[in-house]
């Protein structure tokens, strides 16, 4: 499956392929293919050591990549370093482009710049909840704002910043 026959194209960055990640995006791309987009994933590695999923890398339906890079484990944390994300969002140029996984990552963090992005309508999708905020307060809450305003128009993000001034207010 090739994405250039789409002048449309929705690009997916996230961290790993999943199982539920792979259906997710077997079924989105059938569904953005029916409106005339294009759907292209790209992997910021093929797994992390404390995942025991036998991926089937048959099983995906879309364009998809595995970026080369790095991924340190940093405080129990993967934080992957994809320096080839840049080439990739350059060549793709998306229209819409859908970030999952951590606000920390540093491929993410690269990739959601309007410099790179420029005009691409972004979208954080976070797989956790308010509730899972392990800061609260201090420069690391701090920075995951500053973040995920980013996202000026992604709801999880505009719910996570929300939840975050609720809790500081609350202390």
């Amino acid at each position: 499956m090739h994405t250039a026959r789409y002048s449309r194209l929705v690009v997916h960055i996230t961290n790993i392929p999943t199982p539920y990640r792979i259906h997710f995006c077997n079924r989105l791309q059938a569904a953005l293919a029916e409106r005339g987009y294009g759907f292209h994933v790209l992997y910021c590695g093929e797994t992390e050591p404390n995942r025991g999923w036998k991926i089937d890398f048959s099983s995906m339906q879309y364009p998809y990549a595995v970026m080369r890079g790095v991924s340190p484990r940093i405080a129990g944390a993967y934080l992957h370093v994809n320096p080839g994300v840049v080439s990739w969002l350059r060549r793709l140029r998306p229209e819409i482009l859908l970030i999952a996984g951590s606000w920390n990552m540093p491929t993410a963090l690269v990739a959601s710049s309007r410099s790179l992005c420029g005009r691409a309508f972004r979208v954080f999708w976070s797989e956790a909840h308010a509730g899972a905020i392990l800061h609260r307060a201090g420069p690391v809450a701090w920075l995951r704002r500053r973040c995920l305003r980013a996202y000026p128009k992604s709801p999880a993000a505009r719910n996570v910043i929300q939840a975050q001034a609720k809790c500081s207010i609350a202390r």
